[in-house]
């Protein structure tokens, strides 16, 4: 059974206490009740007589001064960021630090009467390593610029082994490890699927971030070799013998000539060395 109590000074809603108490999810009877009443008089008790000290701690901490509010401000803006990114790359919670940089003579700034706006100064601003952010109080008016470190784990897909270009990557090839994230490491492979069958176009070494730029769909068919040319139609295949005139990756138009009849024509790879014609 849950208690929630909300204390309010001066009409304003301060603070919220829950208690929560088992073994009391029984059939009611009437030492049951008594011992509920008696812990629920006791938790009642625990909260009106907490400390004015502590109070009046969590007031000054709900208010803020400047310097709180633009420490508390920076960092929900910095991780609402990180969160927003691990939705869409599909990423599991990171492990995250946060420290903000005030510039001198903050301390001396009026306190702002409702949280100050806080974002980045540019929206193409990287997610972690040294990040400056614009922060803004509307009454009483003020603004500065202010710098937030930011150091990033994220559970990644990595390689086993280092790969040169032209290698294609197979699930026997990756790993998922905790890697610590730097400016640079932008567009990164956050999903196994990315990786396997791509073919590597700049070399990658072992347990290190992997960008999509370093990645290719992998070719299929390559000029000159023989391939098999399926045309379908409803209840009907047929396969015949073809040639491939220029190198082609999964669902890629490239020119094939017909063996049979000399013809070039027009396919698209669906497994290596096999095409198919599209009417």
């Amino acid at each position: 059974m849950s208690y929630s109590f909300l204390l309010r000074f001066g009409g304003t809603d301060f603070s919220r206490f829950r208690a929560t108490a088992s073994g009391l999810c029984f059939p009611v009877s009437a030492p049951a009740i008594s011992r509920g009443c008696l812990l629920f008089t006791v938790l009642l008790l625990m909260v009106f007589l907490v400390p004015g000290r502590a109070l009046a701690a969590e007031l000054k901490q709900q208010g803020g001064n400047p310097v709180e509010q633009l420490q508390q401000q920076s960092e929900r803006h910095l991780l609402k960021r990180l969160q927003h990114w691990c939705r869409s790359v599909g990423l599991q919670p990171l492990k995250t630090r946060v420290e903000v940089k005030l510039p001198s003579g903050v301390s001396r700034l009026p306190r702002c009467e409702q949280a100050p706006d806080v974002e980045t100064v540019s929206d193409s601003a990287a997610l972690w390593g040294q990040i400056s952010l614009r922060a803004e109080c509307h009454s009483p008016q003020w603004q500065l610029v202010l710098r937030a470190q930011v150091e990033v784990e994220a559970n990644l897909p990595v390689l086993r082994s280092a790969k040169r270009r032209g290698d294609v990557i197979t699930k026997a090839d990756t790993v998922w490890q905790w890697q610590t994230l730097s400016a640079s490491d932008r567009g990164l492979v956050t999903r196994e699927t990315q990786l396997l069958g791509k073919q590597v176009v700049r070399r990658i070494r072992a347990g290190t971030p992997i960008k999509l730029k370093q990645l290719e769909s992998a070719d299929w068919v390559t000029a000159g070799q023989q391939v098999v040319i399926e045309a379908k139609s409803p209840g009907f295949v047929a396969r015949m013998q073809g040639q491939a005139l220029e190198n082609g990756s999964e669902g890629e138009a490239i020119r094939v000539k017909n063996l049979s009849s000399g013809k070039v024509i027009t396919a698209y790879p669906i497994a290596p060395g096999v095409v198919e014609t599209r009417f």
